[in-house]
């Protein structure tokens, strides 16, 4: 719980209560509550609805610290998403995103350790750039931001995430295709 005090100031003919807290990193913050009431025969008034300010203040500060703190692991956000996509798809696609988020995406953003509105269209480029670099086609690199893009948009609209971070990446260009043609020898 963080230790607010407070006192009643005036500023520009009002009362105000003036609150001192330190924040999670230990600096010293003030913040200006107006009382609504005018300086003139009101000052015991404010001073007895100093306490009360304060509580209010501390359940606001408790309840952000809460909100920001219950951000989820972005990998473990990636297993409990494949839970949920397990029913919208096919086994073997279940099965192929579940080898994905164990093998490359894991091994990538486990050691940034990233909550999951920390990651950034930044991060998703370079996890592309490090599948090319392995030596892969950008197909899979397309297949792995796929993936990742199709979690965000699921935590887009469920409000754990302000904004989609693949939407702001570069899409590898496709790989041209090929065919083969078979003859008489083959």
């Amino acid at each position: 719980m963080i230790k607010v005090t407070g006192s009643i100031q005036t500023k520009n003919g009002m009362l105000y209560a003036l609150l001192n807290y330190k924040d999670e990193n230990g600096k010293r913050k003030v913040k200006w509550i107006s009382t609504g009431l005018a300086e003139k025969d009101n000052k015991r008034k404010a001073q007895r609805m100093l306490p009360e300010i304060i509580l209010k203040f501390e359940e606001e500060l408790e309840a952000q610290n809460e909100k920001g703190s219950d951000k989820q692991d972005f990998i473990q956000f990636l297993y409990d998403y494949l839970k949920i996509a397990r029913h919208n798809v096919t086994q073997t696609t279940y099965m192929h995103y579940k080898r994905m988020v164990d093998g490359r995406i894991k091994a990538f953003f486990e050691p940034l350790k990233l909550k999951i509105d920390e990651v950034t269209a930044t991060h998703i480029n370079k996890l592309c750039e490090s599948i090319l670099l392995d030596g892969c086609k950008t197909n899979t690199a397309i297949r792995y931001r796929g993936l990742i893009m199709v979690a965000f948009e699921y935590a887009f609209k469920n409000d754990m995430v302000t904004a989609n971070p693949c939407a702001k990446s570069q899409r590898p260009k496709k790989n041209a295709y090929y065919a083969g043609f078979y003859s008489k020898e083959r």
